[in-house]
């Protein structure tokens, strides 16, 4: 295996995870109204809330309620000085747990897409290469046993 595709894949675990566990703090309801600079509240006609949207430690933030009033999509931009300013959704489900990630990260600010399971391990990760210059897509899935799995146009399918 080329040492570049191995960087990647350590790269692109490192970036993976450390998006989901940032979006979390940062993302989360109550995080983003405590270290709020400007958070502004928009209810429906029944008095739940629905929407807000503001700054947040600088940067901006927008989340989406459902109908139990916790947060299921949310749009900001990252506030860490590795990816400041890069911009990422994050989709929640009805227990509250982040189960999709999208966002610009690393050297390249390459596209990558996080699936998680429900209790937040990263299953499925893929983008383009977040530190190679070639930008070659990659996509790597975690099995039940907790083995990476690479596949990428320039290896074929191995086990990590």
């Amino acid at each position: 295996m080329k040492r570049n595709t191995l960087l990647n894949i350590v790269l692109t675990c490192t970036f993976a995870f450390a998006g989901g566990a940032v979006s979390e703090q940062i993302f989360s309801s109550k995080m983003a109204r405590a270290a709020a600079d400007e958070i502004k509240e928009f209810f429906d006609t029944t008095g739940k809330k629905r929407l807000d949207l503001g700054v947040a430690n600088g940067a901006p933030v927008q989340d989406f309620y459902g109908d139990d009033g916790l947060v299921r999509l949310q749009f900001g931009t990252y506030t860490a000085a590795s990816d400041k300013g890069l911009p990422l959704a994050v989709f929640s489900d009805n227990d509250h747990h982040i189960r999709l990630l999208l966002r610009l990260a690393g050297i390249n600010q390459s596209p990558a897409l996080v699936f998680k399971d429900s209790k937040g391990a990263d299953r499925i990760v893929m983008g383009l290469a977040l530190s190679d210059n070639s930008e070659d897509p990659f996509f790597i899935y975690t099995d039940s046993t907790g083995t990476h799995n690479l596949l990428s146009s320039n290896t074929t399918d191995t086990k990590h």
